[in-house]
């Protein structure tokens, strides 16, 4: 392949890929990763200053790679493999992959986690990086397509890449860091929070490392006329590996969303970019504007305790009175403009009705008229089953402090508590109303 001069050539590269049939966005994203990219400096990653944190600046050097690798992803299926633009994607990847693992990128991630991990895990992916950088480095040796004329010396060079660097390379060790990370999602040891987190990190490192390996493996092949159909495969079904390993944190059951609340108050940059990149997101409950529900606490769905439902009531209380048909326990969702799943309550109880679970009234919302920035705005969680016995639940945290939820007392008190290990008593179930 080409040599590489030390530096990616952007002026050449900003013209070819203004010529690149795909969307502005992505047009955009791409030219905005080679200016970062050859703005680095590698050797300066590491030190420390009054002002920088080094853990930020490993951070922001791995989310510098994973926006490329999404940004040549993105690429790739919008020119739809035709032979002009794929080429000139390729080149773009061989370049800019080949410069940032010739700065020893590997370093990055092993001082990245080398003071939070296990010695042993921290050796075991050393190697995988190492492995992966030598990879690219053998493919940056093979010849140019127009230096080999026969098609068995073609042929040749193909043969020696996939028996000497299969395309599973590096793969066994992203699947076992996985699995290991499932296993203690299993556990949902919520004391064990921040070192699943730091491993889902390392998780998202190794994985967006193996992700340009095969990107730049797929470049190879296609400039070699070959299909690398086989390529697209295998990284497809990693992203699905991906989605696997991350589900509590985009669809959380009644057990692992105690994890996904330590995830949700503190902030874990690689991994939140790395969710947003692979499109992880929490179920859209925009459906839920306009409409009423009851809201009953799953606390009391048991033979032992009667059916309860939230109240709204005048003077902005909360409280939970005996189940029933009466329309004071129909509450309105009405959407927040402006933020995801955040939504305000209402209701049009003006006077307190007989039946009353509980004589506890606190000051939690502001049920009517022009409530005051922040007070009375929730964000609303779906829960999903962990077994099949289970029903589809919800959390309601307060918008403005995502340690705070509704809880539901044994005796009807609701109040505001800590989302710590959250339970039946912090679920609800939402009924919805019939127009």
């Amino acid at each position: 392949m080409a040599e590489l001069s030390g530096v990616v050539n952007i002026e050449r590269f900003t013209t070819e890929i203004q010529s690149l049939p795909i969307g502005n966005d992505i047009r955009v994203e791409l030219n905005s990763c080679l200016q970062n990219i050859t703005g680095l400096n590698l050797s300066d990653v590491g030190n420390t200053n009054e002002r920088n944190n080094p853990l930020s600046r490993y951070d922001d050097v791995i989310i510098l790679l994973n926006k490329f690798a999404k940004a040549a992803v993105d690429a790739l299926g919008a020119c739809e493999l035709l032979p002009f633009p794929l080429g000139i994607i390729c080149k773009v990847i061989t370049e800019v992959v080949g410069f940032m693992f010739s700065k020893d990128i590997a370093s990055v991630v092993i001082n990245r986690f080398t003071a939070i991990i296990e010695a042993d895990l921290i050796a075991k992916y050393r190697a995988t990086c190492t492995k992966l950088a030598l990879c690219i480095t053998y493919m940056q040796g093979l010849p140019s397509l127009d230096g080999l004329q026969p098609p068995s010396e073609k042929f040749h060079h193909l043969q020696l890449l996939a028996s000497d660097f299969p395309i599973q390379t590096g793969l066994d060790e992203v699947l076992f860091l996985g699995e290991k990370i499932k296993q203690m999602v299993r556990t949902a040891d919520v004391k064990k929070a921040n070192t699943l987190f730091e491993l889902i990190q390392l998780y998202c490192c190794l994985a967006t490392y193996w992700e340009l390996f095969l990107l730049y493996r797929f470049a190879i092949q296609s400039s070699f006329s070959v299909d690398a159909g086989s390529v697209s495969s295998v990284l497809s079904a990693q992203k699905t590996n991906d989605r696997d390993v991350l589900r509590f944190l985009y669809k959380p059951t009644t057990r692992s969303v105690r994890l996904f609340r330590c995830c949700f108050l503190d902030n874990w940059l690689i991994l939140k970019q790395f969710l947003d990149r692979h499109r992880l997101v929490t179920d859209d409950l925009s459906e839920l504007s306009g409409r009423k529900f009851k809201i009953k606490s799953m606390r009391f769905e048991t033979k032992y305790l009667r059916p309860c439902t939230l109240l709204l009531f005048r003077e902005h209380h909360f409280l939970l009175r005996d189940d029933s048909n009466d329309a004071a326990v129909h509450i309105e969702f009405r959407a927040d403009p402006y933020n995801r799943n955040v939504f305000t309550l209402w209701s049009h109880c003006y006077r307190r009705p007989r039946q009353v679970y509980c004589d506890n009234l606190h000051q939690l919302s502001i049920s009517e008229g022009v409530p005051p920035a922040g007070s009375d705005l929730w964000y609303i969680l779906r829960v999903h089953p962990e077994t099949p016995m289970e029903s589809t639940c919800y959390m309601i945290w307060l918008a403005t402090d995502h340690q705070l939820c509704l809880y539901a007392y044994w005796n009807g008190h609701v109040d505001l508590t800590s989302t710590t290990n959250p339970g039946r008593d912090k679920f609800w179930i939402f009924e919805r109303v019939p127009e």
